[in-house]
């Protein structure tokens, strides 16, 4: 609780809200200023009348840092098979490589590696933090005669959003000389 903001204050009224041990002197009180008790001076003269208002209850600024990952799907680069009659596109990402084809019949057969369809739904493929969608048709004739997927490739993307700043705390300061 705060001392009043008029009147006359005790010294045992000083004591009861900032604390002390032993023989007290006003000089002690000093410490005050370095606590975040404002207005009291860190040296020379200090009176009762310093103390109007003053209460053992500071607030001030903390810095707290805090944060969360955010995960996001970013392009990173459009890939197509140029053989004219297969419609199939091998993609190595990482150790491994991703056969994708328009249609289910892909013939592809290799170890570790995984095979999967884009159909006419857009169906996306999920691997080794990659996403994988069809595209755009393309012709490998002027006439159109050859038809395949371009296979759009996304890479996962992790960002830190930082959401640190100054935050207000209050704590109660107490003289333990």
């Amino acid at each position: 609780m705060s001392l009043q903001t008029s009147g006359a204050i005790s010294f045992s009224q000083i004591v009861a809200e900032f604390g002390g041990v032993g023989s007290h002197s006003m000089s002690e009180y000093h410490a005050l200023a370095g606590l975040g008790v404002s207005g009291i001076p860190a040296s020379g003269a200090i009176s009762f009348s310093t103390f109007y208002g003053k209460s053992n209850q500071v607030t001030t600024s903390v810095w707290v840092s805090s944060g969360y990952n955010q995960s996001s799907w970013q392009f990173w680069k459009t890939v197509y098979d140029g053989s004219a009659n297969r419609w199939v596109v091998a993609v190595n990402l990482g150790n491994s490589y991703v056969y994708v084809s328009s249609s289910t019949g892909l013939g592809a057969s290799r170890v570790n590696d995984i095979q999967a369809s884009i159909g006419g739904t857009h169906t996306t493929i999920y691997f080794n933090g990659y996403q994988l969608t069809r595209g755009s048709h393309r012709h490998s004739s002027p006439s159109g005669a050859y038809l395949w997927y371009n296979i759009n490739i996304y890479q996962s993307v992790t960002t830190w959003i930082d959401t640190s700043g100054y935050q207000n705390q209050t704590t109660t300061v107490q003289i333990t000389t």
